[in-house]
Parts: C-alpha cells; sequence; structure tokens
C-alpha cells in the first residue's frame, strides 16, 4: 500500500486536515481499537461524498447536454455515479494503492470487490469538500470525469439496448419488439424483430448477449438515438 505521506496529499491535492483525508482511506474493514472511530467517520464520509458526487454530475449534464430530456438526464446520471465507473475511475487513479484495509482481507482482493473501491472514491470526495471547498471538488471531479462526458462513449459503457429498442418500438409503433432466440453450436443466435418490417440478428455465449446484440443492431440500422 502506497501511503500519502503523513496523509496530508493524494492526487496532487494538499489536505489542511490530515484527519479527514485519513478516515477516507481507511474503509470499516480495518479493524482495532486506533480505527474504530475512522469507521464511522469514512460512513459518514462516503454518504457525504455520494451527494456531491450526485450533485455535480448533475450540474454538468445539465449544462453540457442542453438538448437532452429529464428521463435521459436521469439515467445518465444513474450511469455516471454507478458502482461500474466508480470503480472504472478508482482504478485508472490506482486509488487501490492507498487504501487502508483489514489484515483478513487481500490487497489483490480490492480490484474484485466493487464496492470498496466505489466507496473509498466517494469518501474522498467528500473529504475533499469539507477540507478544500467545492470549486476544489468540482475541479477534481471534472478531472476524472474527462473521458466519460462523450454520448458515444456512455452508450457502450451502460446503455441496456433492449430498453432501448423498446422505448422507441412503443413510441413509434406502439408495438413490443419480438425476439426469436435459438440455441446454436457456440452459444445462441438471435433476431429481433419490429412491425414486420425490420430486424436485427446477434450471436452470443448466452442468450441475454445475443438478444441484446440483436437490439443494438437494430438499433444502429434504424439510427435511433438511446438518449
Amino acid at each position: 500500500m502506497v501511503t500519502p505521506k503523513k496523509y496530508r496529499s493524494l492526487f496532487g491535492i494538499r489536505f489542511k486536515n490530515a484527519g479527514l483525508l485519513e478516515s477516507a482511506l481507511t474503509h470499516p474493514s480495518s479493524s482495532g481499537l486506533p480505527n474504530e472511530g475512522r469507521s464511522l467517520e469514512f460512513q459518514r464520509l462516503e454518504f457525504f461524498g455520494d451527494s456531491i458526487l450526485n450533485f455535480t454530475i448533475c450540474k454538468k449534464l445539465f449544462t453540457k447536454f442542453s438538448e437532452l430530456n429529464e428521463g435521459a438526464l436521469s439515467r445518465l446520471r444513474s450511469l455516471l455515479v454507478s458502482k461500474k465507473i466508480l470503480l472504472k475511475i478508482a482504478r485508472e487513479i490506482k486509488l487501490k494503492r492507498c487504501v487502508k484495509i483489514g489484515k483478513d482481507l487481500p490487497l489483490r482482493a480490492i480490484s474484485d470487490k466493487t464496492k470498496i473501491l466505489s466507496d473509498c472514491l466517494e469518501a474522498f470526495i467528500g473529504a475533499l469538500y469539507l477540507d478544500r471547498g467545492m470549486r476544489r471538488t468540482e475541479k477534481f471531479i471534472d478531472k476524472i470525469y474527462a473521458k466519460l462526458f462523450d454520448l458515444k462513449k456512455l452508450n457502450r459503457l451502460g446503455i441496456n439496448p433492449k430498453n432501448t429498442l423498446q422505448e422507441y418500438a412503443q413510441k413509434a409503433t406502439g408495438e413490443l419488439p419480438r425476439y426469436k432466440t435459438v440455441s446454436s453450436g457456440k452459444g445462441f443466435a438471435s433476431e429481433v424483430l419490429l412491425s414486420k418490417k425490420e430486424s436485427g440478428k446477434g450471436e452470443g455465449r448466452t442468450k441475454r448477449e445475443a438478444e441484446e446484440k440483436a437490439a443494438r443492431a437494430l438499433i444502429k440500422k434504424l439510427k435511433i438515438k438511446p438518449y
């Protein structure tokens, strides 16, 4: 574990209150008398950081994507603050090198524990706000999310093609897409039909994967915008 020197700085940010940074990096799994108080503080920082992150992402989405409606903005917000995305970011900034965890939880296990790293990132954001204020916190969030504020990339990361196609079909035709999925030699093959005229095909190791690929193919064919 790489420990910030005297818990004073991390990611180029110098903390005035070393205790806040230490609490944000000390996961509740790190038990023992010296850390009992920090466990509660970690949970409080995580709760607060989650709220700060949600507000900042909402503000960014509202400003950047003025053409999107409330439903689209809500779906994007949910994706960007999801555990999946937080874990992706935490790995990119190598947060696990600085997190203090319990002795019974191997450091290598952090990579497989989505909740641990995502919770620590939220706790760090909460600590950063309390120590340096909103402007510095927004600057940090903007930096770690810089590559994600792109609709095409977001589509690839988290949009469910079956849901997108269903929403489109209900609005455009009043019908639901129909899937024909069969077992193939290496998995499954699926064809999705819409209004007896349009169709898309896909193959995958599982039925779900095949149907999602079929839906994605039809979405591309019809040039449907997910948002």
